[in-house]
């Protein structure tokens, strides 16, 4: 049960990836897990970035994540990839 509680709180799962999310714990519930505590991060820190966005005027592409929007076309704000 361990296993599985920290799984759903520090990954992200898609169709075609699995995501791990370092404080994913904090999401939740505000905390940090022991494990986020004691492990430190050895690399960049990094924003999380909007799911990709088709390019409507150069169909098969995609938009560059800076010019993409973080709102749908109904208003509703874009899930992060």
């Amino acid at each position: 049960m361990k296993i599985l509680k920290f799984i759903k709180e520090h990954y992200r799962v898609g169709e075609l990836y699995m995501e791990f999310l370092k404080d994913g714990c904090k999401e939740n519930n505000g905390d940090q897990c022991s494990w986020c505590k004691d492990a430190g991060w050895k690399g960049p820190t990094m924003a999380r970035v909007l799911e990709p966005m088709p390019d409507k005027e150069n169909l098969g592409h995609y938009k560059d994540v800076f010019d993409t929007s973080n709102e749908r076309d109904t208003g509703e704000t874009r899930p992060v990839d």
